[in-house]
């Protein structure tokens, strides 16, 4: 009978060097390649215990989309810091042979990741939908209580089937007891996140492609400057508190992506996918150079 010792100390390495081989001659057939990283850790066991993943991206000479999961790796380094961060990426890149043809990697929002991308590759993608979380993050909303922070929405509702029903009622028992109007005010607060959700779905799909950014961050704009202007058009139906959510939201998309229409990737993505061409830029400067 087959051992266990055996198993994992043989024949399962046996089986990953075959598999790596394999890999690493199919990644030779992507000209360029985009990699997805992240560190993480994990307390799961009695030792503390850091990882780092890395996932190559590419298109071979048939036009077809390949994507390879190529290292979930402990992190070598006592400290997260840009250079360490850095230092292993390049040893994994070093190590799969594809240093040469690695053009951009994704991550997400995290400065000491940034860092660390700098110093490996040109061309750094921050993840958007952990950007658009932080925007929803950043927002706040005032009450009788206090600051309501947008994270702890979820608790308001976590008790009731539909905020329209609960807003109904004069009192409502659940974790955070809320006034009638601030049952309407979750309830308008929920229709404009249903705009984010959407855009999270759309650039979650594996069809999901780098030219949708400037196309779904515009539209966003768009529908919360509909939204601002509805409300300034009707005070009575819309709270002071209301309005400075959107007025957040719209701040916190201006800032976190602002760059997005100087950056020559996602000008050179949008510009060429037939879908959106030069149609979707909003800056006049954006589409002369894309059209040059």
């Amino acid at each position: 009978m087959v051992s266990r010792p055996h198993i994992s100390e043989n024949v399962i390495p046996d089986i990953y060097c075959h598999v790596k081989t394999k890999i690493k001659e199919l990644l030779q057939e992507l000209p360029h390649i985009f990699v997805t990283t992240d560190l993480w850790t994990s307390d799961a066991s009695a030792f503390v215990n850091d990882f780092i993943s890395l996932t190559a991206h590419g298109i071979n000479n048939n036009f077809e989309l390949k994507n390879y999961c190529l290292a979930v790796f402990p992190f070598e380094g006592e400290r997260h810091s840009g250079e360490n961060i850095a230092e292993n990426l390049r040893q994994l890149f070093q190590d799969w042979g594809i240093d040469e043809q690695v053009r951009a990697v994704v991550t997400d929002n995290a400065p000491n990741m940034g860092l660390a991308v700098t110093q490996v590759v040109k061309s750094l993608l921050k993840c958007k939908n952990l950007i658009m979380f932080l925007v929803m993050c950043s927002s706040r909303m005032s009450s009788h209580a206090g600051i309501l922070p947008f994270r702890h929405l979820g608790d308001f509702l976590n008790s009731c089937s539909s905020v329209a029903v609960q807003a109904s009622l004069p009192h409502v028992k659940c974790k955070t007891e809320l006034a009638t109007e601030e049952w309407v005010l979750m309830e308008q607060v929920v229709s404009a996140l249903t705009y984010f959700e959407e855009a999270t779905k759309s650039v979650s799909q594996e069809s999901a492609c780098l030219s949708d950014a400037i196309p779904l961050i515009n539209s966003l704009r768009r529908v919360l400057e509909r939204i601002k202007n509805t409300t300034a058009m009707d005070d009575n139906a819309y709270s002071p508190e209301y309005n400075a959510f959107i007025l957040n939201l719209i701040a916190g998309i201006n800032d976190r992506f602002d760059y997005l229409e100087t950056d020559e990737t996602f000008i050179l993505a949008t510009a060429l996918d037939p879908r959106y061409k030069l149609r979707t830029f909003t800056l006049q400067s954006t589409s002369v150079n894309a059209s040059a």
